[in-house]
């Protein structure tokens, strides 16, 4: 569509902020006034969520996060964290009388603190010279494992005025050579941290929008921590695979076999399987699935080769006999009931799409996060995977009183597309059959559609598009 058949549009959505009775348009000056809304945790005695919610703070060009605890019985909330920067990844301890997150110091290193839930101020637990991340409990909440960078090597004389670096494979921001990250562990109630692991591999550093990094997670007995291993700091590099290590020796063993691309190991609550990410079919750049490997060692078995999503997302629920997963289905994203060996089940959440960011209680409740066409995200509670959906926020008030643009979903013959205004496909119809998203790929530039289009994929046998399904927005 030409710049001057826009003009109409555009003449009318000025006009139609500035006339009397019609509704306010969005502007650049809403924006920062969107809530985010991360990270929920139930309790461990299911009535309260823990999430952090960080609101932009355009002075000082940061987002300021703050704990805030909800109730599930009466959806009131309350913040438990004042003037702390750089606040996240609130973890409850077994017992749930702590809360342990990552704040920063007052040398604005990322440090583990402790918040009583009976009352009290938080507590500073690590002291480390590097920022560290991925605080996990111990299973009798004695102890905290968390990763942490190694120091930079010290430089002395003219050594000290040489500040050149191979890049490597990492991200372009970089101004120096990564250093490893590695695992070590702390008592809860504070002092000398321990190492655990050390060498010129690390673990995983991860990048928006590669999502979450891989957890750490302790065993059952308390005697070992799943993780994953890298070959080295740079994280473009894929050689990732599940490992397991001794607490108290150091060592290290391998889970499955595999050399590369395994990531994001969750441990089944029995202790007896882990689930973990793995391309489909075992082949490198293929959607990633869950796939299941038994504790002890062993291949591990592709839960959700039927479902056929990429899987951005998974957790074990209480039984240890399904997952709940979490992928893109057309331009949202879906929950899933993965029963082992069996078939997957969607779960109905009606018009909201949820995030990839969900806690399983430990009788089944889930807590998440989703947005909706017309409202920012909140946080959603259900007691049961089959129980009704309910909001226990409402923490965006800026969209209030505002007109906000419409979006549908419509199905479109391919010859009728002037290439104006198409965002997304979500699925096709390739010679007479409905192609998945996972078959199709970008491939028709010359049809002059903007945004992502799509052809059949090669495999299919079929190179005829007859129908094209989109979400229309202008």
């Amino acid at each position: 569509m030409k710049i001057a058949q826009l003009l109409p549009y555009f003449l009318a959505t000025v006009l139609a902020g500035s006339l009397p009775g019609v509704a306010a348009r969005v502007t650049v000056d809403d924006l920062p006034k969107v809530v985010r809304v991360t990270e929920p945790q139930i309790s461990p005695d299911g009535k309260t969520v823990v999430i952090v919610v960080a609101r932009a703070n355009l002075k000082d060009d940061r987002w300021d996060a703050e704990i805030v605890l909800v109730d599930i019985a009466t959806k009131q909330s309350r913040t438990v964290t004042q003037n702390r920067l750089g606040v996240g990844s609130p973890r409850w301890s077994p017992d749930g009388d702590r809360i342990a997150y990552v704040a920063q110091d007052a040398s604005t290193r990322a440090q583990i603190f402790l918040l009583p839930m009976a009352g009290g101020d938080s507590m500073q637990v690590t002291h480390s010279k590097t920022g560290v991340s991925l605080p996990a409990w111990s299973p009798d909440g004695k102890m905290l494992a968390f990763a942490a960078a190694d120091e930079e090597p010290e430089k002395k004389d003219q050594a000290k005025f040489e500040d050149a670096f191979e890049v490597g494979n990492n991200g372009y921001l970089e101004r120096s050579r990564p250093q490893p990250v590695h695992i070590w562990t702390i008592a809860a109630t504070g002092g000398e941290a321990k190492r655990i692991t050390s060498g010129a591999w690390s673990l995983p550093i991860s990048f928006a929008p590669a999502g979450p990094p891989s957890q750490l997670t302790w065993t059952r007995d308390g005697k070992s921590l799943v993780f994953v291993k890298k070959g080295s700091p740079l994280a473009g590099d894929s050689d990732s695979t599940v490992q397991m290590v001794d607490v108290a020796t150091g060592a290290l063993h391998g889970l499955t076999g595999a050399t590369d691309d395994e990531s994001n190991p969750v441990l089944s609550p029995d202790g007896m399987q882990v689930a973990y990410s793995y391309p489909r079919d075992g082949r490198k750049r293929n959607d990633e699935e869950a796939w299941i490997a038994p504790l002890a060692g062993g291949k591990g078995a592709d839960a959700s080769y039927a479902l056929d999503r990429n899987i951005t997302w998974k957790a074990w629920m209480p039984d240890s006999r399904s997952l709940l997963l979490a992928a893109n289905d057309g331009t949202v994203v879906g929950y899933w009931l993965q029963p082992v060996g069996g078939a997957a089940k969607r779960l109905h959440l009606g018009a909201i799409s949820p995030k990839a960011d969900i806690s399983v209680g430990s009788k089944g409740k889930i807590a998440f996060t989703a947005s909706s066409a017309s409202h920012a995200v909140e946080l959603y509670f259900m007691s049961a995977l089959d129980a009704a959906l309910v909001k226990l926020t409402s923490l965006q008030l800026a969209e209030d009183g505002l007109d906000l643009g419409k979006s549908e979903t419509v199905a479109v013959d391919q010859r009728q597309a002037d290439g104006g205004w198409y965002r997304h496909v979500s699925s096709g119809i390739c010679g007479g059959q409905e192609v998945s998203p996972s078959a199709l790929y970008s491939r028709w530039p010359d049809i002059g559609i903007l945004g992502n289009l799509f052809s059949c994929c090669a495999t299919t046998g079929r190179t005829r598009v007859d129908h094209l399904r989109a979400e229309l927005s202008w």
